[in-house]
């Protein structure tokens, strides 16, 4: 998967609907410019709950220690139940669009937008922003029924990317070097990692699962070059 958790691959949760009712996410055709505003908003809206939801994450440490102390799991089992799943998970689901909502640009846009809010909430630092993007994909693949630690795998792979696209434009020396290193690195990088996050989801058995990580998605690539030239201004 691309570092951001693009509607078109990644949209797990918009899945689901499509297979509950008679809707298929494949077959639904939109304009290239439909819905572009909402996919958008939508996206940046869905970042800043990645990032609660991450953050969420790592505030779990404090029910589990209490329920360490009084050797129980009540107080976690509350917390991930609460604040996890039905506060913060929900909020990630509220903002994912429906297939039939948005067109390519919404899809690719809304990909670009959910970078805003956790790189902004950490200053430019990017730990937030790969934190709850990786989170996000282990997190959405283990509800797709992925085992734990396959779902870890691809998550960590995930990251890493990310951590890798975003350093290096730091290499250039200009403004232009800089867009033009961010651009390349996401297009070498990006492929390779989703190649390997594929292969780790065929190998556990997760065929369908593994369809969203493909290297040859022309969106997903449209999606790089955008991030990419945004890793190069930041630096």
């Amino acid at each position: 998967m691309s570092v951001f958790d693009m509607d078109t691959k990644g949209q797990f949760q918009t899945e689901d609907s499509a297979r509950a009712g008679s809707l298929r996410a494949e077959t639904v055709e939109t304009d290239f410019w439909e819905g572009a505003g909402e996919g958008i908003g939508r996206g940046l809206m869905r970042g800043g709950a990645k990032a609660a939801q991450f953050i969420g994450m790592a505030g779990a440490t404090i029910p589990m220690t209490a329920d360490a102390v009084m050797g129980d799991t009540q107080l976690q089992d509350w917390y991930f139940e609460n604040v996890i799943d039905d506060f913060a998970g929900k909020s990630v689901d509220y903002w994912t669009p429906n297939p039939n909502e948005v067109g390519t640009a919404g899809r690719v846009l809304g990909g670009l937008a959910e970078i805003a809010l956790p790189l902004a909430a950490g200053g430019g630092n990017p730990s937030l922003m790969i934190g709850s993007q990786s989170m996000g994909v282990g997190t959405e693949l283990v509800r797709q029924g992925v085992d734990g630690s396959a779902a870890a795998k691809v998550a960590g792979v995930e990251a890493a990317a990310a951590g890798v696209g975003f350093v290096i434009p730091f290499f250039g020396k200009t403004l232009t070097q800089r867009i033009a290193s961010g651009v390349a690195g996401n297009l070498a990088v990006n492929p390779a990692a989703e190649a390997v996050q594929q292969q780790v989801l065929i190998r556990s058995g997760d065929e369908e699962q593994a369809q969203w990580f493909d290297p040859l998605n022309a969106e997903a690539r449209a999606l790089d070059v955008l991030t990419g030239a945004v890793f190069g201004g930041v630096s």
